[in-house]
């Protein structure tokens, strides 16, 4: 017999106060420590961890959703944090592109002149 999915329910999941791992099934758990809980979620049977975000930040059915998105990526041959490293690194490309230097120049010109 498998594996369930969405072995927890969110009102188990605020219960939830002893330190540990939680599965919920498909590589989820939830991961409650001194300091708080967070979802992580398991790398194609591997170690790697993948933080979903804390909870109650993040609801049960949030990481759920990134969870099946992770699922789907790791089907496809696409290791899911690489491919977080690279979005993030587009968005960072993008937001420094969105200003030039002559733009920022006189902004700060601007705001920094004696009739300001």
């Amino acid at each position: 017999m498998g594996r369930g999915l969405n072995r927890l329910s969110a009102v188990k999941v605020a219960r939830l106060k002893s330190p540990g791992y939680y599965a919920d099934g498909g590589c989820l758990y939830l991961c409650v420590a001194p300091g708080g809980s967070n979802f992580r979620f398991a790398i194609a049977g591997r170690t790697r961890d993948a933080g979903l975000g804390s909870y109650p930040a993040i609801t049960l059915v949030t990481a759920r959703e990134e969870a099946e998105y992770r699922r789907r990526l790791v089907a496809a041959g696409v290791d899911p944090i690489d491919a977080k490293r690279k979005e993030r690194e587009a968005e960072l490309l993008a937001t420094s592109k969105a200003m030039t230097f002559e733009q920022c120049a006189k902004s700060f010109i601007a705001a920094h002149s004696a009739d300001a």
